[in-house]
């Protein structure tokens, strides 16, 4: 075989998902030449494997001379094995011009980071990283908005199909560089917009990860000063950053650096403001029986405090205000009991209050099974209706403004029967 007049170069295969392609050239390939390779010569054609995410050139042949061709590479399926038609033996190192044969490589792809599933120590390509599918992740993090070269419509036009979806695949395959790029699992990034106005911008989150991840990662603090960082060095060069080695990263702006900001979107709990500690000798207090499935017996020390606890938490209020008076056995249900409880309260507006947090009827009763069970009581059976009692003070001031409206209203009718 001879070469034509170079430089030539001709991709002839690819793997699944056109992410590993193997080639002939006779070109020099500065990114392979810089990693051991010799420069290749003139006329001679050699073959290459260039990984499309991380736009690493892997150098497979090395004849060196313009009579020793390789030709026709083809790729497998997972892109990791090369097979090729040589003019030269690579087992007994001789010539085969008058009977090519065909020889084959299987390259090591893998990521340095241990907790990779493809980690490798020294990998022959460094290939993105491949996670656990269970990783967790938080509503909390870094924000960052990156703007990118190109023209956007004319970038649409050139799409033969599916061109109402072409801002989410490329906002999706931005994700997947930087996953790439920076050694953390796509699952902990997700896209916010991708913009194709006036010019094309892309907005990530980099979410923290839930204590129950069993991998370490790159905090998205530390991974949003590497992107900007790793935007501000040199561009798509042999020694550039991964950053700029990116299938899309490589079209970055280089003039227009990465914006962060923070993040946080965690649901807001709204929290209880408990009522205040009430004196023992108090006048105005809520009372109610607790009918509970359990025996005198069974409802020992510790179950009544879990008891007074459930009984607080339904009322929102302080647990010290909580007060069983008595436990008799119940009438009509045999094996359970009725607690009498008297639930204290500062003056006559907080014993209102807590009438109203407890409620009335089925809404009653299942808040106070729901904090039953969460002590690990079992349900009520019944909960009669809250009282509030007031002092007399408060009774007696009632009953005198209740004597003197009544009054009042009858002197008023007595004028206009005159």
């Amino acid at each position: 075989m001879s070469a034509l007049d170079g430089p030539l170069m001709v991709v002839l295969d690819l793997s699944i998902g056109g992410m590993k392609t193997g080639f002939m050239t006779d070109a020099s390939i500065p990114a392979a030449t810089d990693a051991g390779a010799a420069a290749t010569v003139n006329k001679d054609l050699e073959i290459f494997h260039y990984y499309v995410p991380t736009g690493t050139f892997t150098r497979i042949t090395k004849t060196n001379h313009k009579d020793y061709d390789d030709v026709f590479p083809t790729v497998s399926h997972k892109g990791d094995v090369v097979a090729w038609i040589s003019d030269w033996d690579y087992v007994d190192e001789v010539d085969v011009m008058t009977a090519n044969q065909v020889f084959a490589v299987k390259l090591k792809m893998g990521c340095k980071h241990r907790d990779a599933l493809n980690f490798l120590v020294s990998p022959d390509v460094e290939a993105c990283c491949e996670w656990p599918t269970s990783i967790m992740t938080k509503s909390k993090g870094k924000q960052i908005k990156m703007t990118f070269n190109g023209d956007a419509t004319a970038m649409k036009n050139r799409v033969p199909f599916e061109k109402d979806s072409f801002a989410a695949t490329f906002g999706a395959q931005v994700r997947d560089d930087i996953a790439c790029s920076m050694d953390i699992p796509a699952s902990t990034i997700s896209v916010v917009s991708t913009s194709m106005e006036s010019s094309i911008m892309v907005t990530l989150r980099l979410h923290e990860l839930d204590e129950s991840s069993a991998v370490t990662i790159k905090t998205p603090s530390e991974t949003s000063k590497m992107i900007v960082a790793q935007h501000a060095q040199t561009a798509f060069t042999a020694d550039g950053s991964r950053l700029w080695k990116g299938y899309l990263t490589k079209t970055l702006d280089k003039e227009v650096a990465p914006v962060v900001t923070d993040f946080d979107d965690t649901p807001r709990v709204a929290t209880t403001v408990l009522a205040p500690k009430a004196p023992a000798d108090t006048k105005h207090f809520v009372t109610m029986v607790v009918t509970l499935p359990l025996t005198k017996a069974d409802f020992d020390t510790a179950r009544q405090d879990q008891y007074k606890a459930a009984v607080a938490s339904a009322a929102g209020t302080d647990l010290a205000n909580v007060e069983i008076v008595s436990i008799s056995e119940a009438r009509r249900r045999a094996g359970s009991i009725q607690v009498d409880t008297k639930i204290r309260a500062t003056d006559a507006a907080g014993a209102t209050k807590m009438m109203d947090t407890l409620g009335t009827g089925d809404a009653l009763l299942s808040k106070i099974n729901k904090e039953l069970e969460a002590q690990d009581l079992p349900k009520s059976t019944g909960v009669t209706a809250p009282k509030k009692v007031f002092s007399s003070a408060f009774r007696r001031a009632t009953g005198v403004w209740s004597t003197l409206l009544v009054a009042g209203a009858a002197a008023w009718i007595a004028d206009l029967a005159v």
